[in-house]
């Protein structure tokens, strides 16, 4: 399944994303600290970085689905 996390670098974020990549899911977490990208893609996930008043990366999610 793919699955959208939002705020992935966030307390939740961090301990979840490694559970869902470990069971098999395709995961995209969206932070928006650009330092972060590496620390979510280090779980497996792919890395969505993005400002938080920047609506069109945002918008840009459809592009991984």
């Amino acid at each position: 399944m793919r699955i959208f996390v939002a705020r992935a670098s966030g307390v939740i974020g961090r301990l979840l994303l490694p559970q869902l990549v470990q069971t098999g899911h395709e995961v995209i977490g969206m932070t928006r600290k650009e330092g972060q990208r590496e620390a979510i893609e280090q779980t497996g996930a792919k890395a969505l970085p993005t400002g938080s008043d920047d609506c069109s990366s945002a918008l840009n999610i459809g592009r991984f689905f």
